[in-house]
């Protein structure tokens, strides 16, 4: 029975728990009540208490205080969740939303000097730029990153070739044990050009750390059970707030603001999964596939990247513009090609063997008809911003996290951009993609889609080897 009741709390929400119960039986305790049985005078005078101490998390004092209640028998009647409803309110009358966590832009991290042991500060991790990268590209707190342990990453090659770390992450936030589900991320350095906020390489150089400062941890067979792959410099679990405050430090270092002026939000033990989380959302990712990434079993990721879609807010309404005059051009040169055929003889048959309609060629807009001519559709598309104009690399920051090239379908639409994919079916109008007319030099194959590209790719695959 010890046993079945140890397992109704986490082990590490006992003690916040006791916390508030002891301030519960204090605040009852100044007015001369005794906690059972609950009354009208003691849950308006606990209450009282909390509103006079300004507390903001009034609700999770007067919620343990009425579960109490219940498990020693004397649960709130009517009348009593009446008064607790309206006490509730009072209490969060004037006080605004819950303080949430800023985010650091995901590549700045890449800035921060990897290859230093020291922690920053007293009781922080060893290689802490390290533990900010790859905490932000897995989406952890600071709790997992602080307890996550060595044994539980793993660097690996994929059947394409690709290189992965594989780290096995809590699924939820009361499993800090680290034993919930497996998450990877690829290498996104290109060939000969390494980028500083490469997860692989992040822990990568974090394991190769360990190795070195804790020899006596590491065997044939990898790094002991119980070391931390963040740990402090004796090896131990780097404590909670000691990680929290290296990710304040890191904001810091790289002249991030830390809170915003009307503190809605600062930075905080939340802040990598932020940053990772709004990363993704501006790489043109899933939502459903970053609440995946980040094991968020409710809606709580669209809090994360609330603010990613109005980043370019103040541009929709001269993109807008500019997508009716592309559309009223081709509309127009559609009318005059129709009455230029209308007045041509009818008796006109195409040969047999002729060959089909030309398609847009790499590089054209498209929807665009081949017969509009370069010069009039010149104007327009100068107009337009670099990113709306020709075709189409996707973002840096996708799964496998390397900028790939896709070619341009015909999609039979015209006008407005939100028609637009690629030959492999990617519609990539809502998202960060880089268009050009001409594919750069000197890529690798990794940098183009397969089934866009299958034999260029093979082929570029075949002689990289």
């Amino acid at each position: 029975m010890a046993e079945l009741k140890a397992g109704f709390h986490a082990k590490s929400s006992i003690r916040s728990e006791e916390a508030r119960w002891k301030t519960i039986t204090l605040m009852l305790g100044k007015w001369g009540l005794a906690p059972f049985p609950p009354s009208q005078a003691t849950v308006f005078a606990l209450g009282a208490a909390l509103k006079a101490g300004g507390y903001s998390s009034a609700e999770n004092y007067l919620g343990l205080y009425r579960v109490r209640c219940d498990r020693a028998e004397c649960p709130f009647d009517a009348s009593l969740n009446r008064l607790y409803a309206d006490i509730i309110r009072s209490c969060k009358r004037g006080k605004g939303a819950p303080v949430k966590a800023l985010g650091i832009p995901l590549l700045d991290l890449g800035r921060l000097d990897q290859t230093i042991d020291e922690p920053w500060m007293d009781g922080g991790p060893v290689g802490s730029a390290c533990a900010m990268i790859a905490g932000a590209w897995f989406l952890t707190r600071e709790v997992e990153l602080s307890t996550a342990r060595a044994c539980l990453v793993s660097l690996e090659v994929d059947a394409s070739g690709e290189r992965i770390v594989r780290w096995s992450l809590p699924a939820s936030k009361t499993d800090t044990e680290a034993h919930g589900v497996a998450r990877a991320h690829g290498c996104c350095c290109s060939d000969g050009s390494p980028v500083g906020a490469c997860p692989y390489h992040a822990v990568k150089k974090q394991l190769d750390r360990l190795k070195l400062l804790f020899p006596d941890r590491w065997s044939a067979s990898g790094p002991d059970v119980d070391l931390p792959l963040f740990p402090a410099k004796d090896g131990s679990v780097v404590a909670k707030d000691r990680m929290a405050a290296t990710i304040v430090e890191a904001a810091r270092k790289l002249e991030v603001p830390l809170s915003l002026p009307d503190g809605s939000a600062r930075v905080s033990g939340h802040s990598l999964r932020v940053a990772g989380a709004q990363g993704l959302a501006r790489a043109g990712v899933d939502v459903w596939a970053i609440q995946l990434l980040g094991r968020w079993g409710s809606s709580a990721v669209l809090g994360y990247v609330r603010e990613v879609p109005l980043e370019h807010a103040a541009s929709w309404a001269s993109r807008a513009v500019r997508s009716c005059s592309l559309e009223e051009l081709l509309r127009s040169r559609a009318r005059a090609a129709a009455a230029s055929s209308s007045s041509s003889s009818s008796s006109f048959q195409p040969p047999a063997s002729a060959a089909p309609p030309p398609q847009p060629a790499l590089g054209h807009p498209v929807g665009i008809d081949e017969a509009v001519a370069e010069a009039e559709l010149a104007a327009v598309v100068e107009a337009r911003p670099a990113s709306e104009c020709m075709f189409v690399s996707s973002p840096a920051l996708c799964s496998t996290r390397v900028a790939k090239w896709h070619r341009v379908s015909h999609s039979g639409l015209s006008g407005a951009v939100a028609g637009w994919t690629s030959a492999c079916g990617w519609r990539f109008s809502g998202s960060t993609a880089l268009l050009s007319r001409e594919l750069p030099e000197n890529l690798c194959h990794k940098h183009f889609c397969g089934k866009c590209f299958p034999e260029h790719r093979a082929a570029l695959k075949e002689r990289s080897r």
